[in-house]
This record gives structure tokens, sequence and C-alpha cells, in this order.
């Protein structure tokens, strides 16, 4: 028995989910609410039996190790590691080779993304134009430590100084492109070229430290894009990172506070002023997943954004969020200056005052877009009913009946009116929202899931495989209409020799792992959503049904190409070709 094994027989995977997730059993598996996406219902499934865990919403889980990979942010080693220590399974020079980890697509892109990094960064420290980069940023007061351990850059101004260092490295044109790092405007790739030039390099780390992707600061006043990031590629999802968190995320836990900042500047700079619990969002607005990452860390959220209308604007949209996550919410009071950033290099002392002295999230709004103003123009119905209507929704959010009471008669008082015109102008406004609000409500978890005829046959069938007998004889006049032929000679070989399929278990079949893996969330699938326990009865006329629909989708697609093919002979005279198409279609109608 190897180590991995010793730890998976040692600790059952129930056990280690229900460390971060509530679980309830559901038949034979145990559901609950994901731990790496937002929602309302649960969708996170772990099957004792299979050992693996899996969501039907964000389809992320796997093994024992997987699952604490993702959980936690580490690398296999140090998964199999913190497991064996867990349970007392002594891991000895443990290396990438003796876990026979393979090098895949993620590997490759992670190595561009490293050789990325590191010649940007000889750009900056190794070349003329790098060096008034260097200057630009010690004006803007970015120490030398923090460029270093950033591992900040720069694009040269070429459309190919990075894409040629790639080829010499031996990586192929789709890979390339795929890594964002370069560019093609067709798909024979005949002309790459790199997406970063001339621009000030910002790597964005996973939360784990690696580089995943960047954001580039344009260098030159006429640039049209400010800022240039990575586009999505499979390791790096904009609604996932946060810029700084892997620096951040111990400081975090530890204050049980976060400061959301708006730029990679802004992070920079409040870090290097001693705040180390602060995150950036980088190339989209705050999302849900943002949201729920820094809830397993924290619960106490502090804006500080910018304090221009598009600043005011963020933090309505950012706290409608994260009060809807349940999140404690308070507002850093930037005074005269724009951004932190500004703050840090005219008055570096104030900012940790103002940290200290953050504002409830209603007080703050209360003073931005109340108190300001005059008598007479509060007075104006249409400006209170403006502000209701922007600050209502908010209270809305508030999952604390208790501490909802308290902001409404908060804000009762500030306009003169009583508590239960409030709560009467909420139920009322309730009722009429944009459709735009309901729509960001919507989780975008909740889709059905949703799996081919095929897929559902035959994770039927690995579910129950003892009701293969009752079919066989249909199943092998079938055989031309199975796309996943490994999985139908498995079956067949089973049948023909006579071997017990009840002992057909897809962790023992001779299949590709990407193969197993499928039909065992498949088989999870089928459990979760089974309303009861199924008899083989029951799973036989499910088969005998789908073989059904599988025989009319064949057809009406066979039928289809035929129809077009029989068309275009009649147009060419082709007689021969005509007759044994006819014959071909009256086969494919008798389906």
């Amino acid at each position: 028995m190897d180590q991995r094994d010793e730890i998976k027989a040692r600790l059952s995977i129930v056990d280690l989910v229900s460390e971060y997730v509530e679980l309830k059993k559901a038949g034979r598996n145990f559901k609950g609410l994901c731990p790496f996406h937002s929602e309302k219902s649960p969708s996170f499934v772990v099957s004792p039996d299979k050992e693996i865990c899996h969501c039907f919403g964000c389809h992320k889980g796997g093994d024992i190790f997987s699952f604490y990979q993702e959980v936690e942010g580490v690398e296999f080693i140090q998964a199999l590691k913190d497991l064996g220590s867990k349970v007392g399974v002594q891991i000895q020079e443990v290396s990438q080779e003796s876990v026979k980890i393979n090098k895949g697509k993620k590997d490759n892109l992670y190595e561009l993304h490293k050789i990325a990094t590191d010649h940007f960064v000889s750009n900056l420290h190794n070349t003329d134009e790098g060096k008034k980069v260097l200057d630009y940023l010690n004006k803007r007061g970015v120490s030398s430590d923090m460029i270093e351990k950033y591992k900040i850059g720069f694009a040269l101004d070429s459309y190919d100084d990075l894409y040629k260092i790639f080829l010499s490295k031996g990586f192929n044109k789709p890979e390339i492109v795929e890594s964002g790092l370069a560019t093609s405007k067709d798909t024979e790739y005949s002309k790459i070229f790199d997406r970063f030039r001339l621009r000030l390099i910002f790597p964005i780390f996973s939360k784990d430290g690696k580089v995943i992707g960047f954001g580039g600061r344009a260098l030159k006043a006429d640039e049209p894009a400010k800022y240039l990031n990575s586009p999505e590629t499979p390791i790096y999802h904009k609604s996932d990172v946060l810029y700084g968190f892997n620096f951040a995320k111990e400081e975090i836990r530890k204050s049980d506070q976060v400061i959301l900042v708006e730029g990679y500047f802004d992070q920079i700079a409040m870090t290097q002023a001693g705040i180390k619990n602060v995150v950036s969002v980088s190339g989209t607005a705050l999302t849900p997943r943002h949201l729920h990452l820094l809830g397993k860390f924290c619960k106490n959220i502090l804006f500080c954004l910018d304090s221009d209308s598009a600043g005011i604007e963020a933090l309505y949209r950012s706290s409608e969020l994260a009060l809807e996550e349940g999140f404690n919410l308070k507002v850093l009071k930037l005074g005269e200056y724009k951004d932190p950033g500004e703050l840090l290099q005219k008055d570096p002392e104030k900012l940790h005052q103002i940290v200290n002295d953050g504002v409830d999230l209603f007080d703050r709004i209360l003073e931005i877009e109340y108190l300001p103003f005059s008598f007479e123009e509060r007075s104006d119905l249409n400006f209170l009913s403006n502000f209701l209507a922007k600050i209502l929704p908010l209270v809305r959010k508030i999952s604390s009946p208790i501490l909802q009471d308290v902001v409404v008669r908060k804000i009762a008082s500030a306009i003169n009116v009583s508590v239960e015109m409030i709560y009467d102008e909420m139920k009322k406004t309730s009722k009429h929202r944009h459709k735009k609000d309901i729509k960001s409500e919507v989780d975008a978890y909740s889709k059905k899931i949703s799996y081919s005829l095929e897929e559902h046959f035959w994770g039927y069938l690995f579910w129950y495989p003892e009701a293969f007998s009752s079919i066989a004889e249909n199943v092998l006049k079938m055989d031309f209409l199975f796309k996943e032929k490994a999985i139908y000679k498995i079956f067949v070989d089973y049948y023909n020799n006579g071997r017990d399929l009840r002992e057909l278990l897809i962790t023992e079949c001779v299949l590709d792992n990407s193969l197993k893996e499928k039909y065992a969330i498949v088989v999870v699938y089928l459990e979760s959503v089974a309303s009861e326990e199924w008899s083989c009865e029951m799973v036989q006329a499910e088969l005998e049904r789908l073989m059904t629909r599988i025989r009319l989708e064949y057809r009406k697609v066979e039928l289809s190409k035929l129809e077009a093919e029989i068309r275009e002979a009649e147009r060419l005279k082709d007689g021969k070709r005509l007759k044994e198409l006819l014959g071909t279609h009256q086969k494919v109608i008798s389906l």
C-alpha cells in the first residue's frame, strides 16, 4: 500500500469534508453547501462509497487530496504531508517524481507564466526603457522591496519579444495563445503577437502564490486602455482571484478583517505601509466567489474605495453582495484624497488612523448621500425617493432582523419619519424591483445539470451493473449507436464471460482516468437526484426508456443527413447513389 492509499484507508472523505462543510445524509451520499462558491441550495455531494466529492454547480471536487488542495490552496505534496500528519502516516522524501504527478496543460500554462514573469522583471531592471519605468515606480512611492516581492516588471514595445522566447523553449503556438500572453487573429495561428506591449506589468498570483495572469498599466498617455488584463484561461478566472490575497490571507485570518481596495497600486501601497490585510479585485467587479473566498478567513470588510462617483457606485454594488453573504461592513473615509495611494504619498501617518476609524456602512451612506444637502434639497420628494431607492435594497440584504431594525431606525431618524413608514416602503418597493436587480439575485450555479442520454445510460449501469443482463440483447444490437466504445466493450466482456456484473466497479475498470472520474460523478449525480432507493427493476425500466431515446435521437440526426444527401443525389441525377441512399434511409427509419 503506497502513502496515498494508506492515508485514504485511514481518512474518510466524509470526515475530511465535514471539517469544512455541514453535511446532511442524502440516500447513500451526503449533501451540503459548496465550499468553493456561494449558493443557497446544496449542490455539493460527498460519496463515501466512491471516496469522492463533487459540486454540481461549479464542478469542483475530487478525492480527499483534490478537495484539500482546492479548499486550502496548496500543492499536492503539501496536501499529502498535511493529511498524512492528520492520520499518523509518515511522509518521507516526497518529490514530484515519487507521487507521479504528470505535467499537463495547466503545468505548461504555469510554466509559461513563470517564464514571462522572469522576462518582464529582467526588462524592468536590465533595459534602458525599463530603468525609466523604475524611476516612475519610485516617484509613485513603491519601494525596491515591494517591486521585488510583487515581481513587478515591464513589457517592451515589441510585438514578439515574449513570443520568440516561448518558441525557443519548445512551446507550441496553440498553448502560447491559450495562455493569454499572446494573441492571434485567426485559428490557424498564422500571425501571433504579444498581448502586453509597452506596459508596466503586475503579476497576478493564485492563492498559493503561483503567477496565473498579468495586469498591464499603459505607459503612453494616449493609450485608450489604461489597464489591460489577462483574459480568462484554464488557470486564471477573474471572478475567483483577488490581487494580493496570497500575501494577505494569514493577516486577514488573524485580524478577522479584510480591507478591500480598487487597484494594484493601492494594495501594494497599503501593504508597504504595514497594513497587510489588504486585497484588490483585478479586471472585474467584486463577485460572490470573491466573497465566498474571503468568508473562509474573516467576517468583516472595510471598503477603501475611490471617493469619486465610480467609487461610490462600486461601494453600493459590492455592499449589496457582501451583505447577502453575511459580512459586517465598514467604510474608510479618505477625506480630500482620491485613493489610498495619494493619501500615503502625502500623509502616510493618517492612513493608520483612518483604518482604525472605519465608519459603519449605513452611517457613511447617510454622510455621502443625505446629510450634506440642505433642508430644502432633502425635502424635495424626488431627492428623497432617489435616496431611498439607493439605500433600501441594501437594508433588505441584512440577514439579521435585529441588525436590520437598528439600521431602519437609523434611517428613519435621519430623514425624520416613523420606523413603520420605512418598513412599508421596503415592502412596497420590493414588489417593483427592476428586472436587472432580480436577475442579479439569481444564483449562477442553479442551472440544471445536463448529461447526454448516453452518459445517463452508462451512469445507471455503473450504479446498477446487474441490470445489464436484462437488456444485453438489445444493447448488442445497438453497438453502432454508442460513442463510449471502451465502456460498451467492458460491459459486453463481463456479460459474455459469465462474470458477476455486481463486481463491475468504475474504480477497477480498465478505462482512461478521465472517463473513470466522469462516470463516478455521473453516478453520484444520479444517486443525489433519486428521491428514493431505486430497485434494480426501476433502473431496468429507465435503461429501456433511454435506449429508445438514444435510437430516436440517432435516427433523427441520421435522417436529416440522409435527406440532404438524397436531395443532392437527385440534383446531380446520380441514380446509383440515390438507390443506395434510399436503402439506407429505409433501414434508419426501421430503428
